[in-house]
């Protein structure tokens, strides 16, 4: 499986964005016209559909680049999971490789998931880092965070998802454009 190098992080508090999270909860199958369902106890996350509108250049340019990477990166993108979003629960410096959050129980806290600490939610003072280990509400991370954080600081899970399609419409305004992704979960 690829490693997804940019995560496509923009805050849900951003105008025009949505994000909508497609969870499988049963299992069908059909065989000689015997039916069969089996529910999941744990709903398993299967893709996102994420809509974002663009107003300004700098916001052009960003979408455009995060869009480029992935598409080197074949169409491999670190998707936020902005239900399972907390905060740190300690202030974290770039000497450790661990942070403390205060609830690392949340979906997409995992070994080989990836975690955004998340400076000015959504902009572009954040750290993106894979998820080594968790214990607790310990987070190890593969590598030290950037910068320095205080607590309180947002945190949030990403998950590897494959891009399957992006649809840009001009919008309204001069530098307006919709974007439309549609991801599936790296298997």
């Amino acid at each position: 499986m690829a490693t997804p190098t940019v995560a496509l992080f923009h805050s849900p508090l951003q105008s025009g964005y949505s994000q909508v999270y497609i969870k499988q909860t049963e299992v069908f199958s059909s065989t000689n016209r015997t039916e069969t369902r089996r529910k999941l106890l744990d709903r398993a996350l299967i893709g996102v559909s994420a809509r974002f509108k663009i107003t300004t250049e700098e916001q052009y340019f960003h979408f455009e680049n995060i869009i480029r990477q992935a598409k080197i990166n074949n169409d491999i993108i670190a998707m936020p999971l902005w239900f399972s979003r907390t905060t740190l629960a300690s202030n974290a410096d770039n000497t450790s490789n661990i942070i403390t959050v205060s609830d690392a129980s949340l979906e997409g806290f995992a070994a080989s998931n990836f975690v955004v600490i998340n400076g000015n939610n959504g902009g572009v003072d954040n750290d993106f880092r894979t998820i080594s280990t968790v214990v607790s509400n310990d987070v190890t991370m593969t590598a030290v965070p950037s910068l320095n954080w205080r607590a309180g600081v947002e945190v949030v899970p990403c998950l590897a998802m494959k891009i399957d399609t992006i649809v840009k419409a001009k919008g309204a305004r001069a530098l307006g454009y919709d974007y439309k992704i549609k991801a599936a979960e790296v298997e």
